[in-house]
Formats: C-alpha cells, structure tokens, sequence
C-alpha cells in the first residue's frame, strides 16, 4: 500500500468516525468532550497538584478549602466548553476540506 493511498483510507476513517460522532450534536459534543472529558480531568488533576505544591509534597500536610475548590470547578468547566468548542470548530474544518 502506497503512502498516499494509506494516508487517503486514514483520512476516509476519520471523516467516517467523525460523522459518527457529530450526530450527538454541537451541545452534547461540547459538554461530554470538552466540559467533562478536558475540564473534570483538568480540575482534579490541576486542583490537585496545586494542592500538593503548597503543603510542600507532603501528601500529610494537604488541605483542601471549598472556595479554592468551587472556583477550580468553575474556571476548568469554562475552559473544557471553550475546548470543546474549538475542537467541534476543528474537526468541522477537517471535514470541510480547510486546513
């Protein structure tokens, strides 16, 4: 099988896997890729670490306030629908042609 033609029959699958994925929608894509695929794992592996950081890698010492907490929860949702969002807009170019 030629480079070309494989790279052809690869971009065939996606676009394919694409089309399987965009009927769910531009929402629910947004909220299950982008809110809780990239924004719950960023919030508690980002919530976490600056936790850790600050009791100074001392798994004993970690603390934990609510209003840190909530406003991780707040910041990392906004960015994973703003992820989201970009990653809908990318895979939509792909599927048009566009670079």
């Amino acid at each position: 099988m030629s480079m070309l033609s494989k790279l052809l029959v690869d971009k065939n699958f996606s676009l394919a896997k694409w089309e399987a994925t965009r009927a769910m929608g531009r929402t629910n894509y947004i909220i299950r890729y982008g809110v809780w695929g990239w924004g719950l794992s960023m919030f508690f592996a980002m919530t976490l670490l600056f936790r850790f950081q600050a009791a100074n890698y001392d798994l004993a010492c970690m603390t934990f306030s609510w209003s840190t907490v909530c406003i991780n929860a707040v910041i990392f949702s906004v960015a994973g629908y703003f992820m989201g969002s970009g990653m809908w807009v990318a895979n939509e170019g792909s599927r048009r042609g566009s670079p």
